[in-house]
């Protein structure tokens, strides 16, 4: 059994000419990659492709087998950040901004498993 979350990983499949393949064991799609831990780790399939920083959060720590997609078959994904027109508190919001770009932001980001 293997759980997909849709948008990017269909881009991977598709790099990796692999989408033909892995279809057949596909037996469930979910909306948001925090659904795939959860299925993985409690035994619900048998495989996923997650996010890396979700193999040391406490719910997955420990609990799954990591194998790492090389380099160069790999896809890389953007967390953006921004300020939407109707806020409410852009001295505020702009602070945050700041501080999720700050040195300090930073290293909280790459202590979670993230690459900057």
């Amino acid at each position: 059994m293997v759980q997909l979350l849709v948008k990017p990983l269909k881009k991977y499949l598709k790099k990796n000419n692999l989408t033909d393949s892995v279809q057949s064991n596909v037996v469930v799609t979910t909306t948001t990659v925090n659904q795939l831990l959860t299925y993985i780790v409690t035994g619900q399939v048998d495989a996923t492709i997650i996010w890396e920083d979700m193999t040391v959060w406490k719910e997955g720590d420990g609990k799954i087998e990591v194998i790492e997609i090389p380099d160069d078959e790999n896809i890389e994904s953007t967390v953006p950040i921004g300020i939407t027109s109707f806020v409410k508190d852009k001295s505020a919001a702009d602070k945050f901004e700041e501080f999720v770009t700050s040195e300090e932001g930073k290293q909280i980001w790459k202590e979670w498993g993230f690459e900057i």
